[in-house]
């Protein structure tokens, strides 16, 4: 009965170690803090979008070391782009969607210009606050 036991035992840790080798290439997310608040629209009345978002970084690259060192100029970068949205493109789900992706095309081409590579896989909004 012991050795049984410590058959399980032993395929139990094998198991739980080729979990954590799994992990180990899976996706790593990158908080960009703190929130971004930026008024947009084309003048008039003044409009507020907050939102918090987070970058997604595939497996162990240095991307997470690299985005970090390039923070300001990626937060530029999003804050700009953020800046520039109109009351239509925020109004609709699809609207929303290309703004996503425009934010990560931004994120994308900041990193490619800095560094030569490009870490990001996605761009996610967390929250999307518009105040109109």
């Amino acid at each position: 009965m012991r050795l049984i036991n410590t058959g399980i035992f032993l395929g139990y840790l094998l198991l739980i170690s080729s979990m954590s080798s799994a992990q180990d290439v899976s996706s790593r997310y990158i908080d960009l803090k703190p929130a971004f608040v930026v008024n947009y629209g084309d003048g008039g009345k003044l409009r507020y979008l907050k939102t918090d978002i987070a970058l997604r970084v595939e497996g162990d690259s240095e991307g997470p070391v690299d985005i970090r060192h390039h923070m300001p100029y990626i937060r530029h970068s999003l804050v700009m782009r953020l800046s520039r949205a109109s009351e239509e493109e925020l109004s609709s789900m699809e609207g929303k969607e290309l703004l996503r992706q425009e934010a990560l095309e931004s994120v994308r081409d900041v990193l490619m210009k800095e560094e030569g590579v490009q870490y990001v896989e996605d761009l996610l909004f967390n929250s999307f606050i518009v105040q109109r």
